[in-house]
């Protein structure tokens, strides 16, 4: 199905200098590395990427870093959603006039328990206070974190009203079922796995492809199974990708996610300072990381 996002996008993990400033050399080269290796795109600035620890101006300069670089504004997919709409509006315009498009937008995640009418009124103001006919706008449902569901309703409400804009979502909920229903209800509309083993059911099913932080580290391997889960000649290949995938995702789920993806980055890229975290996260502790290190060594490489 030709939906607006679709393929495999890296949710790209931010590097850190050691006074925790964003690294900037390093996260062109990762974002360039991931481009190189099969990534369809580039989501800078959701959860992976520890967007809720910098500043808005940050934010504008990791956009602007990355874009300076060569990387085109049409490989980027940019987390902007806030709590406070009116800096998701400002992030948004930034990047609109930087020539970005496409934006994964968290519901604004302070308030609980909101009302179908309220979610769908904060995602409604921020189309209308843009106005810009290129605006597309992927919905990110991570209740476990946001605390606020996307709901069929709100899909429903958002479409009828912005079929143009409301293109997509992300299901980081981690519950195959969700995905599935997303798909099944709502026709047309690309969904995209956060869980990086539900990719495979998910395009099985009609969905758009995934949105994951594994992708940092197993990312051809991902690209594989995306551009060959519908052939049967390949259905070998792709279940041994697939079981390599969930085996890794084993590993690095019996660890905190974000400190996980950074500690299998910096093993890869033998560059121990990929390792940090901005504050309130904090690296895996050194038995932990060995842990870690014996288990991924333990692990048949992907077949891709």
């Amino acid at each position: 199905m030709n939906y607006r996002v679709k393929g495999v996008f890296a949710a790209v993990a931010t590097p850190l200098t050691p006074d925790f400033a964003v690294d900037t050399p390093r996260l062109i080269a990762q974002c360039r590395r991931l481009l190189d290796q099969g990534c369809h795109g580039l989501a800078l600035l959701g959860s992976t990427g520890e967007a809720t620890s910098f500043s808005q101006s940050e934010r504008k300069m990791i956009l602007e870093a990355v874009l300076a670089s060569g990387i085109a504004p049409s490989a980027i997919l940019l987390g902007t959603g806030l709590p406070a709409i009116g800096d998701t509006i400002e992030l948004t315009r930034h990047a609109l006039n930087l020539g970005v498009t496409d934006f994964l937008v968290l519901p604004p995640f302070y308030y609980k328990n909101l009302s179908d009418d309220g979610l769908v009124a904060s995602y409604r103001h921020l189309i209308e206070s843009v106005a810009d006919k290129r605006l597309a706008l992927v919905l990110y449902h991570i209740p476990q974190f946001s605390g606020i569901p996307i709901t069929h309703a709100s899909i429903e409400q958002l479409r009828r009203h912005y079929p143009e804009n409301v293109v997509g979502l992300k299901d980081s909920s981690g519950q195959r079922e969700s995905g599935l229903a997303f798909i099944e209800n709502h026709p047309g509309f690309g969904v995209l796995a956060g869980a990086d083993p539900l990719m495979l059911p998910f395009l099985r099913a009609g969905g758009a492809g995934a949105i994951t932080g594994l992708a940092n580290i197993a990312s051809a391997c991902l690209r594989m199974i995306y551009d060959h889960a519908e052939q049967p000649d390949s259905a070998a290949r792709v279940q041994a990708a697939q079981t390599y995938i969930e085996a890794l995702r084993a590993i690095s789920a019996s660890y905190p996610p974000m400190a996980a993806i950074k500690t299998i980055t910096a093993a890869l890229l033998n560059d121990p300072t990929w390792r940090r975290m901005r504050p309130p996260l904090s690296a895996l502790n050194d038995a932990d990381n060995r842990a870690m290190m014996q288990k991924l060594a333990e692990l048949p490489a992907c077949p891709a």
